[in-house]
């Protein structure tokens, strides 16, 4: 299962973050993983998200594809790549 989305590169939440370089905040990059957990798999909560790696900076204007692995179920895995690029990878657990 994935989910696609794009940063604007005019968006209030990359302003001045970071001047002169701008990167999509992690905090931005988190939610929108909850958001699309909660699209995803209605009715169940994601009662944490361990182990989150941020292995590259997500830009502006970049086309990032989330997908979410279920298949050890309430185990989940999640993983942000840009092109075959991975930029961020956790698990966590449903409930």
């Amino acid at each position: 299962m994935s989910d696609k989305f794009r940063v604007a590169k005019n968006s209030p939440c990359v302003q001045g973050h970071f001047p002169d370089g701008a990167i999509v905040p992690g905090a931005y990059l988190l939610a929108q993983v909850h958001a699309s957990f909660s699209d995803r798999f209605a009715g169940h909560e994601l009662a944490e998200l361990k182990k989150v790696k941020f292995i590259a900076p997500v830009l502006p204007g970049e086309a990032v594809t989330l997908s979410w692995d279920d298949s050890k179920w309430p185990a989940v895995k999640v993983v942000l790549q840009v092109a075959d690029q991975v930029r961020l990878q956790a698990s966590g657990r449903a409930v």
